[in-house]
């Protein structure tokens, strides 16, 4: 008796199974440092499939990117009810969890690690803007005036290069030279200072 095939799988569960694969490998390493042959290698598919599905390699990193932007998305939101200060906090202490996880994805999500990529920049852009959204309609202003909105999304960049500064600045002995609860401080007070009035929690 011959043994069943396995269900053949729909574009999107392998669509979804190779964006895996890409987080695990542009996790560990950067772009440039991982060839196309040994992705598909990886992947276990063949090259041509992995371009069938994504184009080409830098195609496939940018799905990668946009998925990982869309898990810092969903990780890093402030909860909708309860206590504005404390919903801030415990969004900031997400946002470390999610990068200290992912460092060189986080990085790459950052700075683009493919260069000056218009595609890349537009996710990072969309993911900034969404960010300054979510904390000013967590304070209660949906219609900031564009003074406001440019301290709250000033913030969010601040906040991009501090964690950034911070995942390098480790000593030899791999401990963080600032810690958790010192950068969490620094985001905090930026924060308040950009609220003004309607954030108070320094």
């Amino acid at each position: 008796m011959s043994t069943p095939r396995a269900p053949r799988m729909s574009v999107e569960a392998r669509r979804a199974q190779l964006i895996e694969v890409g987080q695990q490998v542009f996790s560990e390493r950067a772009y440039d440092d991982v060839s196309t042959d040994e992705l598909s290698q990886l992947a276990g598919i063949s090259k041509g499939l992995l371009y069938h599905y994504f184009g080409n390699k830098r195609g496939f990193y940018v799905a990668t990117i946009r998925a990982v932007a869309e898990e810092f998305a969903a990780a890093v939101s402030p909860t909708p009810e309860g206590d504005v200060a404390a919903a801030m906090l415990e969004t900031l202490s997400s946002f470390l969890d999610f990068i200290e996880a992912r460092p060189t994805l986080y990085r790459a999500l950052i700075r683009g690690g493919v260069g000056a990529d218009s595609e890349v920049e537009a996710i990072v852009e969309g993911l900034r803007r969404l960010e300054a959204t979510r904390v000013l309609e967590r304070v209660g202003v949906t219609d900031p005036d564009p003074v406001l909105w440019l301290k709250v999304y000033g913030w969010v960049g601040f906040a991009e290069a501090a964690s950034l500064g911070w995942l390098e600045q480790t000593a030899a002995s791999g401990e963080r030279l600032v810690s958790r609860e010192v950068l969490i401080g620094l985001l905090v007070e930026a924060l308040a200072a950009a609220l003004g009035p309607h954030l108070e929690i320094v």
